[in-house]
């Protein structure tokens, strides 16, 4: 293989927390050159300004769940080829779930617009189950064709 891409896992969470690491663990078990980077929100900027720097611009990056958030900076630092591992999206870990909304529907809000434009900045997306993948496509508005279905199965160790 020549000069395989470099595949960088990305994440605010620790290493091991997100589905994501089954799948970092599985490529990389299969010879996949790829890497792993915990991005500090404190020094948000200057870290992307290093990944920058030292990482080949036709690098794929996985941004992990629940680092949603992160995907419109990899973006502007990074370049295009951007997988959001949703997961869970974040509107359904908090809203769905746990039943939380905030003040006037805050948090509902602000985890729907994250959820929403990571979604359509994202070039594919990874969803845990068709079913998952069908309500994410109606929720988020986004393209079919864009969303894939990646199971990990039961036991992600």
């Amino acid at each position: 293989m020549l000069n395989p891409k470099k595949i960088i896992f990305l994440t605010i969470g620790e290493a091991g927390y997100s589905r994501s690491w089954t799948y970092f663990n599985g490529a990389k078990k299969l010879g996949a050159n790829v890497d792993f980077i915990k991005i500090n929100s404190n020094k948000l900027i200057k870290q992307f300004l290093q990944i920058k720097r030292q990482v080949s611009k036709d690098s794929i990056y996985v941004v992990m769940s629940p680092s949603q958030y992160l995907v419109p900076f990899v973006r502007f630092f990074l370049g295009k080829n951007i997988v959001l591992d949703a997961g869970w999206s974040l509107f359904e870990g908090t809203v769905i779930s746990r039943k939380r909304y905030g003040f006037l529907g805050s948090i509902a809000i602000k985890n729907y617009l994250i959820d929403f434009i990571s979604s359509h900045i994202a070039k594919k997306i990874i969803l845990e189950s068709k079913l998952q993948k069908e309500f994410y496509l109606k929720l988020f508005l986004v393209k079919r064709k864009k969303c894939f279905v990646l199971y990990s199965g039961i036991d992600e160790e």
